[in-house]
């Protein structure tokens, strides 16, 4: 049960009289009479809503000066929607958001919103970034997101902004998520959540804050998980501890936490139609298996100098250490297998003969990344702007190396007794980014506001590659990226608004190390010489409206296009599962977003719908492991991105002490990687077409029970009709028709390989609440 706490919150405020931190006059103040009475104004105070237009906290404006369609959710909505993790109440509850399983983990899913992608995975493009109290979270090596480092217990706000948002830095293509933590000045009290479920999940969530005295206030929040996994072979578990002490006084407050993580995460990937028709559980090759560690350390502090200038400052270390094994077949096994198709009995390809089927990968990652983030802001009648500049500093480490090995029955990789292990490649990159940016919001009249934006980036990338070559290379990328936006209350319930703005994505060295096409690679297991890559420019052009006809009812619109020059696309060797990256002259996001929330006496109702169509705007070729390359036109569907999403949420409070309710999720089909044009066609009547994923329908319900004051019991099941579904789809050889290894002269069949969902999951709980104030 959600607690009703007076607290800041990034885009909503509840304003409590004589509570609130952040000033809320503006432009409200302008909207009434002078002449009011005293108490007159304090019984017509009404909610006021407000965004951060930047990642570190303490400057907002109000929501109507806000030209975008910002979407919020609070540590209330993540108790009631009893989602799994993060990632699973991001995609149930914000429009514009799907997940991608293809690492068949649930704290491994990529996010994407407006069709740009939030991933784990080294190597995926990424195309939005996710600050956590103003420290930016994407990775050095690949800006990838560590999911099982969030802490997941201590959230108190998420923010979901869009656009190309030049004030959240790099990687804000199509947007950023910001999420804030809590205190024990805004909670204080203990919390312990403890849930079991299906296939031997298990999570316990437990925190707790107080207000110590003068101005001191301490918070402490942990998790543990661990599953089965419904899969083969794919149990997983993780932990992580927050903790956060700070003071506050009457122009000074300031906090110091610390962030440590263990997690071991099993992702055992795509799966043939093959196998997958005939065991749900069925993975194609083992170990995928995962292991890191992490430690963040940050400041943040604040200085009022006066009622309307204050000093934000933010420094931050952390550092990350991963490892990853992955059994998979042998490249020169691949080869043999497609050079010898039709060729069988031939002395050149003899099984006896044939190459080593299998190889044991091995890939360490060590980052260390510190930095700082400075803003100075001004709260004035009519101009609300900041000043800021933020330096971010990184060293990564990578090592890879290989083993000779082979297939068991069960498809298991086993390393071959004696095979040396061979470091393949070896990196130590050092990168450096300079941000200077500063924001303007004027209202120029009653109800009309004019935003003005900038941010100038300098980034320094360094790679020092001692295998498989020796290169010493450096590439420096600058950019200035502007936004305009206004914002126009056309009636006094309606809101509409239009922006326009640019950002900008930097060549990881990931994507550097491999971007030669007479030296392709596999990911993330290879790195060859830096060959130089263009960054990617992103320029977002959106418009919408925010209504609320009534105090129950508010409905939002948005429709966007965003242009991207120079996007860098993963092209796939024609004759192995090597390939390398390169810049692509064009691509398009742009869609609809439409949002409804009604609240009906005890039933509260939400719909969320997408329209989503990403898109190749040039002529060119994709490379894939086939004979033929993809050909794509100006129209072309990029990979794995729904065109339709739906989503239909409801909460009926029945009583007092029971709450139940559900969510209605609905994707349609996902073009399957390696196949956009359509060209290749299923090779027989029984085998599932090779040109999408096909769309579904998932029901999720839960209930809760508030039996004493301080103790609920829940539960909650996903995934209802136990439907059948693939959120993302890549085509390939299968060399395990039938779940056996292939031998060198029989045909290599082409299959689709998808990213199986979820069956149907039961969760039960118990929490446990107390409000210490």
């Amino acid at each position: 049960m959600a607690r009703s706490r007076c607290r800041t919150r990034p885009l909503r405020v509840v304003p409590c009289l004589g509570a609130l931190a952040l000033p809320v006059s503006w432009p409200v103040a302008a909207q009434q009479d002078t002449n009011e009475a005293a108490a007159d104004q304090v019984h017509n105070l009404r909610e006021v809503t407000v965004v951060a237009p930047t990642p570190l906290p303490g400057f907002t404006i109000e929501r109507q000066a806000f030209a975008g369609n910002a979407q919020t959710a609070t540590d209330g909505d993540l108790e009631r929607v009893k989602a799994p993790n993060l990632s699973a109440f991001l995609a149930e509850t914000m429009t514009g958001v799907v997940v991608n399983d293809a690492q068949g983990n649930p704290f491994a899913q990529d996010i994407l919103y407006r069709g740009y992608r939030l991933s784990p995975t080294l190597g995926s493009a990424q195309g939005l970034s996710l600050y956590l109290d103003g420290v930016r979270q994407n990775a050095a090596l690949g800006d990838v997101i560590h999911w099982a480092a969030i802490p997941e217990a201590a959230l108190s706000t998420i923010t979901l902004v869009p656009g190309s948002n030049p004030l959240y830095g790099l990687n804000t293509l199509g947007g950023a998520l910001a999420l804030q933590t809590k205190s024990g000045e805004t909670h204080p009290g203990v919390e312990a959540d403890l849930s079991v479920g299906s296939y031997g999940r298990a999570r316990l969530d437990v925190s707790a804050g107080q207000r110590l005295g003068d101005g001191w206030h301490a918070y402490v929040a942990g998790t543990g998980w661990r599953e089965d996994g419904w899969r083969d072979r794919s149990d997983s578990d993780l932990g992580n501890l927050f903790f956060k002490l700070g003071r506050s006084t009457s122009g000074t407050q300031w906090h110091v936490s610390v962030l440590g993580s263990n997690s071991r995460l099993t992702g055992n990937g795509l799966t043939p139609d093959s196998l997958y028709a005939a065991d749900r559980r069925a993975i194609y090759t083992a170990p995928d298996e995962t292991r890191s560690r992490s430690l963040q350390v940050a400041l943040n502090g604040a200085h009022q100098f006066n009622a309307q200038d204050q000093l934000q400052l933010t420094l931050y270390l952390r550092q990350t250490r991963t490892h990853a094994n992955s059994g998979d077949i042998s490249n020169d096994y691949l080869d043999t297998a497609l050079g010898c198709q039709g060729h069988a009995g031939s002395a050149e390809c003899e099984a006896d003969d044939a190459p080593a089927n299998a190889v044991l990968n091995s890939a360490t990652v060590r980052e260390t990344s510190y930095g700082a983030s400075m803003q100075w802001s001004h709260d004035g009648d009519t101009h609300r702007f900041a000043l800021g500049a933020a330096l971010d500093m990184n060293r990564s480490r990578y090592t890879q190396t290989t083993q000779q090995a082979s297939f068991d029955d069960a498809r298991n990789t086993v390393a071959d007794a004696g095979a040396p292990v061979l470091t393949q490649a070896a990196l130590d990159g050092r990168d450096s980014t300079i941000g200077l940016f500063a924001t303007d919001t004027m209202r120029l009249l009653d109800g009309t506001f004019l935003t003005l934006a900038a941010r100038w980036n300098q980034g320094r990338r360094h790679t020092l590659l001692s295998l498989p070559t020796q290169s010493d290379e450096s590439f420096t990328y600058s950019r200035l990226n502007p936004s305009l936006g206004l914002t126009h209350r056309l009636l006094e319930r309606l809101v509409v608004f239009g922006s326009a703005s640019q950002g900008t994505r930097m060549p990881t060295a990931i994507e550097l190390g491999c971007a030669d096409p007479a030296n392709a690679c596999q990911l993330p297991t290879g790195l060859q010489a830096d060959p130089f890559l263009r960054q990617v420019v992103t320029r977002t052009l959106e418009f919408g409206g925010r209504w609320q006809p009534a105090d129950a009812t508010e409905v939002t619109l948005a429709l966007y296009r965003s242009d991207n020059r120079d996007d860098i696309v993963f092209q796939r060797s024609p004759v192995s599962p090597l390939g390398y990256f390169s810049n692509f002259p064009k691509t398009r996001n742009q869609g609809v977003e439409f949002g409804l929330r009604q609240r009906l006496g005890r039933l509260t109702l939400r719909a969320g719908y997408s329209y989503t169509q990403a898109s190749y705007q040039a002529q060119g070729t994709l490379q894939t492991p086939f004979a033929a390359p993809v050909m794509v036109q100006p129209g072309t569907r990029l990979a794995g991105i729904p065109l339709h999403s739906f989503k239909l949420g409801a909460d009926w409070r029945a009583t007092a002490a029971l709450s139940v309710g559900g969510d209605l999720l609905v994707s349609s089909s996902r073009p399957v990687a390696g196949n956009e044009d359509g060209a290749l066609s299923a090779p027989n009547a029984q085998t599932p077409g090779l040109s999408d994923t096909g769309g579904y329908l998932l029901l999720n319900l839960r209930a809760s029970w508030q039996f004493l004051p301080r103790w609920q019991v829940y539960g909650r099941i996903d995934n209802v009709f136990d439907r059948r579904y693939a959120t993302y789809g890549q085509a390939g050889y299968n060399l395990f028709p039938g779940g056996a290894l292939l031998q060198p002269g029989a045909a290599v069949p082409v299959e689709r390989f998808v990213a199986p969902g979820a069956p149907r999951l039961f969760l039960v709980g118990v929490r446990y609440e107390w409000d210490g104030r």
